[in-house]
């Protein structure tokens, strides 16, 4: 006999379901989707899908044709909508998600509709996908429209298919090849050079994008299933998105705070675990099998979701929670986040001072704060009563202390040796370290980037470094050794290095600190990450550091043949900063023009290499320069400076234009002899002594 209608009167007008087949018990065995439910889904819910396609079009297309062509706006505004940085996209992918999926599944709100539409002649799983599918497609109709307009803005091809975008900002290091792939500007910084995307990087960001969605879209649908209440539903989809981003943050400031050494590319391969974490880490790339998995996994928690619904009691609807499990789940992870994260408040507010190995007492303060206040608000959230000092309570918040427990104590204590761990110096390919922080001659604050070490000796020298201050750092007192006071170490060093006489570039400032990274590639493949926090006054009376800047390795490395000789385009007298401009403008200028075009400049860049490379060994206190104009007098690099000299860079490969500036001193025989026979050299010195004391 064949089943008679059902339909749910809703402001969008009846639903009607067609019946086919028989009737067993109280489902029918028809369609896999049910698309009248589909339909009727769209129909009630097409304005949230124009609301969202206005946000992208104002965000995406409108924006590009209001940007100024001239000035390359455009381009670079493509590029950032298509590297994942446009706020209104971002924001599209992450609320259009949560929102559509509560607004599927809002009838879970009220024990009268939920009867009504289980009532229908449809399976649980029928009204599932269904439902499932509805929101999908109106997610997905902005997201293709706003596709297809910014067609008219990229060009032919695919090459930026599998290209790498920049991500949240990310820096692409300097000095993976001997053509660097980003210098800094004297006194400003450089912007990528401008590439304009083309249909390859649309068709990647929109896979990006979709996955994104696709993903959080699947977390969302859990939470409307796991609460059969609006307002709750959208708190519990934005814990399920926001946990494991949460837990990830947290697990890195956690580390940083309390394994000295610590740094945040060890931990780069975990990125995998969110979408939005990998593209935040790695920028907006396309990588196959992250991309697979995350789909896989959107799969299996749609599947989950499903299950859960087959389960779903119709007298649970209005709910906060629907499964008494997840109770426990959403209480102990929402007390753990929100009691650290009330810790790393306490802490910036309440510290005025931070030495290079703090103590984090006000951490642990607020974490013991915090925690029992989260958890009292959480859980009369999620049981919708005040009534929440019970034994049930107490076992949850039992199962906080744990997670807390085994949280901390494998966060804060060193338990794995990760702080003394050090790479076997024969197991070392590559090592890389910073060369921006520090003022020190030839280069003075304007070379940006890192230097990749891979000769044996200089290999060992940044080893030896590492070793040195690891071994620095088990000194209980070793904060006393770099910051003003009168103590004395357990190791027998005394405070005489807190004073800077044994830094004249570096602040009086006993706080002053400078930021090491090191990076190690292996033979074997692998990579070794440590990052340190280091008084300026530490690296000025490390003898390892000393022999590591005087390695002939290290001189190669911080060579202007490092940049490219074809790369200098000229060069022009400078101050410590790159600035060439006079108080009264050329008027101040006696002799002949000192500036160079290419020919010149690069000769006279390489006549400068032939002498730094040549140098005798240096202490490090006499390369140190201050930017203070008064410290000229006590300042040894300043004093020993004869010639500030700013090397234009034109953009060669992947080396994007700038400028860098170089220190010659006394040492630079060769090069001063070529400027003297040029006519040039009393005029530089002179010219230069005023630059610096303007």
């Amino acid at each position: 006999m064949n089943m008679a209608a059902s339909s749910e009167v809703t402001t969008g007008g009846p639903i009607v379901i067609q019946a086919k087949g028989k009737r067993s018990g109280t489902r029918s065995t028809g369609s896999f989707v049910s698309w009248p439910m589909v339909r009727h889904n769209i129909k009630r819910l097409w304005p949230m899908s124009v609301v969202g396609s206005a946000v992208l079009l104002i965000s995406g297309p409108v924006v590009a044709m209001l940007s100024n062509t001239a000035q390359d706006a455009r381009v670079y505004a493509i590029q950032s909508m298509l590297n994942d940085e446009n706020i209104g996209f971002l924001a599209y992918q992450i609320l259009a998600p949560m929102l559509m999926a509560i607004a599927v599944f809002s009838y879970l709100d009220s024990t009268g509709r939920v009867a009504v539409v289980h009532s229908m002649p449809l399976t649980r799983g029928s009204l599932f996908r269904s439902n499932v599918i509805a929101g999908f497609i109106l997610l997905f109709i902005p997201q293709l429209l706003l596709t297809i307009t910014l067609l008219p803005f990229v060009r032919g091809g695919f090459k930026g298919f599998l290209g790498s975008g920049t991500g949240y900002g990310n820096v692409v290091p300097v000095g993976s090849s001997p053509v660097s792939a980003e210098v800094g500007l004297a006194g400003g910084s450089t912007s990528a050079r401008q590439r304009i995307p083309d249909m390859g990087d649309l068709l990647r960001w929109f896979i990006l994008a979709s996955v994104i969605m696709l993903f959080v879209y699947s977390l969302s649908v859990l939470a409307a299933i796991l609460t059969g209440n609006i307002g709750i539903a959208a708190l519990v989809s934005v814990l399920l998105n926001a946990i494991v981003p949460a837990l990830y943050a947290l697990t890195l400031l956690v580390l940083s705070m309390f394994l000295y050494g610590f740094s945040y590319g060890t931990v780069d391969g975990i990125a995998w675990m969110h979408p939005l974490l990998d593209l935040a880490r790695n920028g907006a790339r396309l990588s196959p099998w992250p991309m697979v998995v995350f789909i896989g996994v959107s799969a299996l928690i749609l599947y989950a979701s499903m299950a859960l619904y087959r389960r779903f009691q119709s007298e649970h609807a209005g709910n906060h929670v629907t499964f008494s499990g997840f109770n426990l789940i959403a209480t102990v992870l929402t007390t753990f986040v929100g009691a650290c994260l009330i810790g790393l408040l306490i802490e910036s507010i309440a510290s005025t001072y931070e030495p290079v190995r703090p103590h984090h007492a006000f951490f642990f303060l607020g974490v013991a704060l915090g925690a029992p206040v989260i958890f009292v608000v959480v859980s009369m959230i999620l049981c919708g009563t005040i009534k929440v000092f019970t034994m049930g309570s107490l076992k949850r918040f039992g199962a906080f202390l744990v997670l807390a427990a085994v949280f901390f104590s494998l966060t804060c204590t060193d338990i794995t040796g990760y702080e003394s761990r050090l790479p076997e110096e024969k197991d070392i390919a590559e090592a890389t370290l910073p060369v921006m922080d520090l003022m020190t001659l030839p280069y003075a604050g304007t070379y940006g980037g890192e230097l990749e070490l891979t000769d044996a000796k200089s290999l060992a020298a940044v080893r030896e470094l590492h070793a040195e201050i690891v071994d620095r750092a088990k000194d209980p007192q070793y904060d006393s050794l770099f910051t003003p006071g009168s103590a004395s170490s357990a190791s027998g060093d005394s405070t005489e290095n807190a004073s800077s006489a044994n830094c004249p570039g570096c602040s009086s400032d006993g706080d002053n600190t400078w930021f090491m990274n090191f990076h190690y590639r292996m033979r074997s493949g692998s990579s070794m990450d440590r990052s340190y926090t280091l008084y300026q006054k530490y690296i000025g009376s490390s003898p390892a550091y000393q022999r590591l800047i005087n390695d002939p390795g290290f001189r190669k490395a911080t060579s202007l043949q490092h940049l490219g000789y074809g790369n200098i385009q000229s060069s022009s007298l400078s101050d410590l900063y790159g600035n060439t401009a006079f108080p009264n403008g050329l008027e101040d200028l006696n002799g002949p023009d000192t500036s160079m075009g290419a020919s010149d400049a690069q000769t006279f860049a390489r006549l400068l290499d032939e002498d730094y490379e040549s140098m005798p060994d240096t202490d490090f206190a006499s390369t140190m320069l201050s930017s203070d104009p008064d410290a000229s007098t006590t300042n040894p690099a300043r004093e020993r400076l004869l010639i500030g000299v700013s090397f234009q860079l034109s953009g060669g490969g992947d080396l994007s234009s700038g400028s860098v500036f170089y220190g010659i001193t006394k040492e630079y025989t060769r090069t001063i002899q070529w400027l003297k026979d040029k006519g040039l050299y009393d005029t530089m010195v002179s010219d230069t002594r005023k630059l610096m004391n303007q």
